[in-house]
């Protein structure tokens, strides 16, 4: 299992996701793309579309989130506080 949480912490967003979400217990998306502009060379359009397509199903995917895509409201899933504890653990590892 750490193999696999090791691949879904492997990307910033993804991280970003994960820490905005242990300060808050939701977060709407648009939260979500201005942390993740904020420490990205891409716009908030690049980053909207790439959270939307690929890092928000990862998470959910995996067990990490939930999200409404209706109201685009994202909160913690069944597995999120053991993806969190294994991204505290990496601390500094990781960027």
């Amino acid at each position: 299992m750490i193999a696999h949480d090791l691949t879904t912490l492997s990307h910033q967003y993804r991280r970003k996701t994960i820490e905005l979400l242990e300060e808050k217990e939701r977060a709407e998306f648009d939260e979500i793309i201005k942390r993740c502009a904020n420490n990205s060379e891409a716009t908030e359009r690049e980053v909207r579309a790439t959270l939307y397509h690929n890092h928000l199903p990862h998470l959910a995917s995996a067990d990490v989130i939930s999200w409404n895509d209706a109201d685009m409201i994202i909160t913690d899933g069944p597995r999120f506080q053991q993806v969190a504890s294994n991204l505290d653990t990496l601390g500094g590892l990781v960027t």
